[in-house]
């Protein structure tokens, strides 16, 4: 599979751990889908999907991938998560 291909799962079968290794190896660019439908609200009510949400958010904290959101024809999202190095400016007092 070509790693600018966007992997979207059928289903959210995500597990925690599996972002960061992704981003480890993904080439700058590379693109995952990492949930389907509506994060805020499905991620109160499922332990598994809270920890792949904080993970995603782990890495854009530290400048490793940039979070994506994409509005689908159902009403639902595709979250999604680009790697790359980027760089955070620092924040001026």
């Amino acid at each position: 599979m070509n790693d600018q291909t966007i992997d979207v799962p059928t289903t959210n079968e995500l597990k925690s751990g599996e972002l960061t290794l992704w981003a480890a190896v993904a080439r700058p660019g590379s693109m995952r889908v990492y949930h389907h439908g509506h994060l805020m609200r499905q991620r109160s009510t499922d332990a598994e999907l809270d920890a792949v949400a904080g993970e995603a958010l782990r890495l854009w904290t530290n400048g490793k991938a940039v979070l994506v959101q994409r509005l689908r024809d159902d009403g639902g999202y595709d979250y999604r998560i680009v790697a790359g190095s980027f760089r955070i400016p620092p924040k001026r007092l």
